[in-house]
Order: C-alpha cells, then sequence, then structure tokens
C-alpha cells in the first residue's frame, strides 16, 4: 500500500495474521525526506501477516536467531507484547481487523464459514424461507483442485437487490464496511494483497475495487497439480514430502497444509509475486466454558438488538474450549488456533521503520489499531475507515506519527 501516485507494489499477505510489519519507503517532500509537517514522509507500506505466530514465538525465534531479518527489523522497530487479536481470531476476522480496525460486530464477519439470517441459500433464486450458511473459502470456486480458479456465483448466498433481482454475494458484498484499501486507493494511491482463496476478495470493500492487484493461490489445492509458478516448481515438492518428519503420512499428503517443503514453497510463489510487482513486473498477480448473556452481547453484537448488523449475524451462544484443547474431526490438525484463549489471541506485533529504535510498548493494543496505524503513517485520516469511526479505534501508540 502506498501513498504515492507512482506506480509501485508493497502490500502482501503471508499466511494469515498475527506478525505485522509497518516498513516505508524513503520520504517525498522536502529535500530531506520529511513533510510538510517537519516529519518524516511514508510513501510505502507493507503488512506482513503470519499465521499462529505467538508474541512468545516472536520474543524466542529473536533471541535464538539474533542474525535473522525478523531480529534486524525489531532492531529498529517498536514490539508490543500485549497485543491481542480478535474474537474470534481465525481467517477472516483475524485479517479485517488489521485492514478495517473493526471487529466483527462491526465488519459482520465472525469467520469464513457463517451464517446469516436475511440471505438466501445458493440455488434458491431467493425463494423460500431467509437464512443460509455462508460458505466463503475453496468450496466457493469453480474449481478449486486448481492453484488458480474463479469462485462460482452459484456457490455464494444470494440477496435480492433493490430491484428484487437475486443476485450473489462476493466476499467484497458481504463486508459490512471499507478497508485501508479503499480509503488508499480514493486518494490515489496504489495496492496489491495476496492470500490463501480467491474468497480473500473480501479485502476489496464493499466498493469491489479496494486492491488493484489480488494474488489468489489456492493453499489447499493438491500439491500435484501446482506446476512452476513464478519460477517456483510446485509439483515437484511432492517428492520431497517423507511421510514422517515434514509431512503427514504419505496416504494423507495432498494440499499445501499436509506437507512442510510443500507449503514454504507455496509461500515462496506469493512472496516473489510480491518482489515481481515491487520491481514493476507486469502481469504477475493473478471443560466447556459457555459465553453468553450480557459479556457475549457486547463481543460479538445483539442478535435480538434493532442493530441489522447483529440481527442478521451475530451468534445467539458462543462456546469456547479451554486453553489447550480443540474439537476436529479432521485428521490432519494436531493444533488450531482462531478461538478467545489467551494462547489464540497474544499475537506478535512489530512495527519497523529504519528512523525507528528498538523499544518495547507494555500498553494492552489490539490488532484493530493497525488499520488507523497504516493510515497514519501515509498522512490520511484514519476516521475515513467506518470500522474506526462505529468502535473509535485508536493508531498504535509509541510510533510518533
Amino acid at each position: 500500500m502506498e501513498r504515492s501516485s507512482r506506480r509501485h507494489w508493497s502490500s502482501v499477505a503471508i499466511l494469515l495474521v498475527t506478525c505485522t510489519v509497518l516498513a516505508a519507503g524513503n520520504g517525498a517532500s522536502g529535500s530531506d525526506g520529511r513533510d510538510e509537517r517537519g516529519r518524516h514522509a511514508i510513501e510505502r507500506v507493507l503488512l506482513i501477516s503470519v499465521d499462529g505466530l505467538h508474541q512468545t514465538d516472536l520474543a524466542r525465534f529473536i533471541a535464538l536467531n539474533p542474525a535473522s531479518t525478523l531480529a534486524r527489523l525489531a532492531e529498529r522497530g517498536v514490539q508490543y507484547p500485549n497485543a491481542h487479536a480478535t474474537t474470534p481470531s481465525d481467517s477472516f476476522p483475524g485479517l479485517l481487523a488489521l485492514v478495517t480496525g473493526g471487529t466483527p460486530r462491526s465488519t459482520g464477519v465472525y469467520y469464513d464459514d457463517s451464517y446469516d439470517r436475511t440471505l438466501y441459500p445458493p440455488g434458491s433464486n431467493c425463494q423460500g424461507k431467509q437464512g443460509t450458511e455462508c460458505t466463503y473459502f475453496e468450496i466457493a470456486e469453480v474449481d478449486f483442485t486448481k492453484l488458480f480458479s474463479p469462485l462460482d456465483p452459484d456457490n455464494l448466498p444470494h440477496a435480492k437487490d433493490a430491484q428484487g433481482r437475486c443476485i450473489p454475494v462476493f466476499p467484497h458484498d458481504f463486508i459490512k464496511v471499507n478497508t485501508v484499501f479503499e480509503v488508499i486507493r480514493a486518494a490515489g494511491g496504489h495496492t496489491a494483497w495476496s492470500d490463501k482463496h480467491p474468497a480473500y476478495d473480501l479485502v476489496n470493500g464493499p466498493s469491489g475495487k479496494g486492491v488493484e492487484d489480488l494474488y489468489t493461490p489456492e493453499i489447499n489445492s493438491p500439491i500435484a497439480n501446482g506446476g512452476t509458478v513464478n519460477g517456483v516448481d510446485l509439483s515437484a515438492t511432492l517428492a520431497q514430502c517423507d511421510g514422517t518428519t515434514n509431512s503427514l503420512p504419505l496416504s494423507q499428503v495432498g494440499d499445501y497444509t499436509t506437507c512442510g517443503p510443500a507449503v514454504m514453497a507455496y509461500d515462496d510463489v506469493k512472496v516473489q509475486a510480491v518482489i515481481n510487482q515491487i520491481r514493476g513486473t507486469p502481469g504477475t498477480i493473478f471443560s466447556t466454558n459457555i459465553v453468553h448473556g450480557e459479556e457475549l452481547a457486547a463481543i460479538y453484537g445483539d442478535p435480538t438488538s434493532g442493530d441489522p448488523i447483529a440481527a442478521a449475524r451475530a451468534p445467539n451462544v458462543v462456546i469456547q474450549p479451554d486453553w489447550g484443547v480443540i474439537y476436529s474431526g479432521s485428521s490432519k490438525k494436531i493444533a488450531e488456533h482462531g478461538g478467545g484463549t489467551l494462547d489464540d489471541t497474544n499475537v506478535a506485533l512489530l512495527v519497523s521503520n529504519p528512523r525507528l529504535r528498538r523499544r518495547t510498548v507494555e500498553a494492552h493494543v489490539t490488532t484493530t489499531q493497525v488499520a488507523p496505524t497504516i493510515l497514519e503513517a501515509l498522512d490520511l485520516d484514519p476516521r475515513a475507515l467506518d470500522a474506526v469511526r462505529k468502535e473509535g479505534t485508536k493508531s498504535l501508540p509509541g510510533l510518533g506519527l
């Protein structure tokens, strides 16, 4: 994401949510790179999100790898060891916190597989009773066995438009607030994003036009179908899966989530796409605790209220397993993330810039504060974000923006 009208690209997500790095380019105003208010101007912001990275993981990695890239970024950065993600913290709500400044009660997005009481099921032609499951992951695609496949409108929930026509609800239609990408585009900047499913069209925001360049290779497509992309031979990594130390048993190896060498190659494809765009190469980016009552409503919204978002989508009951317990019928999973325990929500958060000095801010912060910080860094108004106005989200402290 960048403020300048020049065509550079600098926004990517690598996997999912939790380690955030803001990296700035050179100043663009005065001869010493300062803006009209005497601050060092920031032209570009790079947002990196790493799936399942806890604060403890970041601290341990830096301590054990002092010459690593993360350690070097931390030397010129501010760390927030008491940073917390939204609840739920997985997939869509976790990412949207970063790019909207809002929680699910504002975005209306509680997960990539949720329920809306006002929409119609796929294939219903908007007939019958309203209310449907909304599935925005690989099964919404035309053919998720391919690395690149468009969304199939027939697999999406539907709604009636103002003229009474039955239309598909694409992911960007599903979100109820705008994104940093839309704000940056409206200011004449350029945007790009990379993620794991085509359903991450979500980040385009309600306009559908927030991201100029959206790159979404399907992570759950078969490794064998990957071919060579951006100079990376994905299919060849299948032979590197050993069934014991770096992958599931070979009989269960299929997609990129089942084999270490394959998922690393998959990540390389997305990173290379970003590098290509930064270089200006065109055409590359193609016992159980039950939470209830007032506590539940405060976090998620009250489904019995007059709030149209909560009335349509807020859950009636949320079940939070004990710390360390997961429920899954999948043979692929030995761990999971996305819940509401401290282990799920205490995420790594690092803001880095060559002009910053190593510092730790102990204050409690949330990942929703990343979005207004991005806009403030680019000298744009954080209150241009709907969720920031609605929830009063502040920028991250300690950066001197």
